[in-house]
């Protein structure tokens, strides 16, 4: 799950503090985020786009982030994101590309066999469709 939004504020801030070099993003499912981080509840009530559902997640993440943090805090060193769609989709966007990176081309039919099937990689849900990896 998700922590609660001044859990992952504090660890964000304490990360930012500790090194003036240091960048600190985030990689949030927004489906699994609580309501109390900012800027949840509003993009669920709104009618927006995806992209305008997660731009305006970000923003308020980085709005908050930066009231914590000093006047002369450079924005650029929090990247907030907030991902929209399922990890499957990220995995099965590419198969060739993900079966090398994971060392295991020979899989790679295997997984465009499963993205076939449900005809995008956002469609794919956490059921088991194969066992490749036994």
């Amino acid at each position: 799950g998700v922590r609660s939004w001044e859990s992952a504020l504090y660890g964000i801030v304490q990360n930012l503090r500790s090194d003036s070099e240091i960048i600190v993003s985030t990689m949030v499912d927004y489906y699994g985020m609580p309501p109390s981080w900012p800027g949840r509840i509003e993009s669920s009530a709104a009618v927006l786009t995806v992209t305008e559902r997660a731009g305006l997640i970000q923003n308020a993440l980085l709005e908050d982030v930066s009231r914590r943090m000093d006047r002369n805090f450079d924005l650029a060193r929090f990247i907030p994101y907030v991902m929209m769609h399922e990890f499957e989709a990220m995995l099965f966007s590419d198969c060739n590309a993900f079966a090398r990176a994971i060392g295991r081309p020979e899989v790679f039919p295997e997984l465009q066999v499963i993205l076939d099937r449900f005809g995008a990689p956002e469609a794919i849900n956490d059921r088991v469709h194969a066992n490749f990896f036994g």
